[in-house]
């Protein structure tokens, strides 16, 4: 099913400085409402905190692979290669973590009627509770 878009709510994300990243994550990872898609602050943090782990793995795995390097010169270029691309992944968590922290912060929401995005909104407290609440 493909998400279409209106006119307005391109003016909105293009007025209240999202792009088109953070919209994407708040439709993969925000919280379904019975009016769209909504980022709230507990959700947030617990996105950002499997990031997190994620990335502490992954320096783990390269710490480790510094070492293997170190002690394995015949296989250096082929180590060398995954770990830019572990250093890759990592770099990449990063920016969806502050994607994500701008989103909670935010408690956005996204309205979406069938598959259509009608508009992004900043979501106060009370409406945070009534949309989890229907």
């Amino acid at each position: 099913m493909e998400i279409q878009t209106t006119r307005h709510f391109e003016q909105r994300v293009r007025q209240r400085g999202f792009t088109s990243a953070q919209i994407q994550l708040l439709l993969s990872y925000g919280i379904c409402t019975p009016s769209g898609y909504l980022m709230s602050q507990k959700r947030g943090a617990q996105e950002i905190d499997l990031r997190k782990r994620e990335i502490r793995d992954l320096k783990v795995a390269v710490v480790s692979t510094r070492e293997a390097i170190s002690s394995l010169r015949a296989k250096a270029a082929h180590l060398e290669k995954g770990n830019r691309c572990q250093q890759e992944k990592i770099v990449l968590l990063r920016r969806e973590i502050s994607s994500i922290e701008c989103l909670a912060r935010k408690r956005t929401l996204v309205v979406c009627i069938g598959n259509r995005l009608i508009t992004v909104q900043r979501a106060d407290k009370w409406k945070v509770r009534r949309e989890l609440r229907r």
